[in-house]
């Protein structure tokens, strides 16, 4: 498989988290 860039990673799993801890959160 072709990976990403690791900043693009970094970046896409940053958000993924942010998003998913929003959702727990309640706020989404």
């Amino acid at each position: 498989m072709h990976r990403p860039h690791p900043e693009s990673y970094i970046k896409g799993g940053t958000l993924k988290a942010i998003k998913q801890n929003l959702k727990e959160a309640g706020v989404l």
